[in-house]
């Protein structure tokens, strides 16, 4: 017993390279080509609109579900097309 645990503890110490290492992503330099290009896609979030879209009155949300109880297995109906408020 006292040899196998002599051997086992002598391969731990031997092989070094075998133990787990922590592989870290590889990152593009900042003046990288490709990392200009990603940068310059990205927009300014205070450019961005608010939205905001009144609630759906209940007799359209009620044809919606007939609809789709109707159509079986078929494509559901998931939302209405409106006009988005100025």
């Amino acid at each position: 017993m006292r040899r196998l645990l002599l051997l086992l503890f002598a391969m731990v110490l031997a092989a070094p390279g075998a133990r787990g290492e922590r592989v870290f992503p590889a990152r593009a330099p900042a003046g990288h080509a490709k990392s200009v290009a990603i940068a310059a896609l990205r927009l300014d979030a205070s450019a961005a609109a608010s939205v905001g879209l009144p609630a759906l009155d209940t007799a359209a949300i009620a044809s919606m579900q007939r609809e789709n109880r109707a159509n079986g297995m078929r494509a559901l109906k998931l939302g209405v097309v409106r006009e988005a408020p100025q």
